[in-house]
């Protein structure tokens, strides 16, 4: 597993995170944001043959958060 893009990743989730809170998300209702890298990609990419579009790469950086109601 790539250590700076999961540094990435986990910096995007706590920006997300971060961004509802700010826009009136109260943090308690926030479980869990986490960011998971090359670990658990939407499209499997292989950059060297460019397997992918630009799009599947763009899917493939995404945050998921879970929100909890209270």
């Amino acid at each position: 597993m790539n250590h700076k893009k999961l540094c990435l990743s986990e910096n995007r989730a706590i920006s997300t995170r971060d961004y509802l809170i700010k826009n009136g998300i109260t943090s308690s209702r926030i479980e869990s944001a986490k960011g998971f890298g090359e670990s658990r990609p939407i499209h499997i990419c292989d950059e060297a043959n460019d397997s992918c579009t630009e799009v599947q790469y763009l899917e493939n950086r995404r945050s998921g958060l879970i929100v909890v109601s209270r």
